[in-house]
């Protein structure tokens, strides 16, 4: 009987050197850098210890042992820019337990359509086909949601 997928059998060379919460989801897949672990619609992702032993020890992704990446609702990659990179465990562990979907939903961008036709000036387009009030990805909706997102996150400093 085969053992079932884990960061043991995907990673048999990773030293796990930290309590993960028992709540958590074991995520690791092989073709990822690192293991991972998914919890309340994030993907953390553990990186090796020692920043020689990583696979991407340059990447600007994973220039910090921890990333948490943001899933959707069925737990599926969003990919979006992550939400926290850190070398401290501790910051992870009140990030994940803090997190809520709602409020920390952002957007990586807006819409913004202009018209050009490249003989006058360009010209801001507020009419269909750009986004109209209320909707996700109108330029409001954003600016709204990020203030949102950064008073929250970090409100503690």
């Amino acid at each position: 009987m085969s053992e079932p997928q884990s960061y043991k059998t995907e990673f048999p060379d990773y030293v796990l050197d930290l309590a993960i919460p028992p709540a958590w989801e074991d995520s690791s897949w092989k073709n990822d850098a690192c293991p991972s672990w998914i919890h309340k619609h994030l993907q953390v992702y553990v990186d090796y210890t020692n920043p020689a032993d990583r696979e991407c020890e340059f990447s600007s992704r994973f220039l910090k042992r921890f990333a948490v990446m943001p899933l959707d609702e069925e737990d599926q990659a969003t990919h979006h820019s992550s939400l926290l990179d850190t070398d401290e465990w501790d910051e992870v562990l009140r990030f994940v337990e803090n997190y809520n979907l709602e409020i920390y939903y952002c957007p990586d961008c807006c819409t913004i359509v202009i018209n050009c036709d490249n003989q006058n000036k360009a010209t801001l387009c507020q009419d269909p086909p750009a986004p109209q009030l209320g909707e996700i990805d109108h330029y409001d909706s954003f600016l709204n949601q990020i203030s949102r997102f950064y008073s929250d996150r970090f409100s503690h400093f």
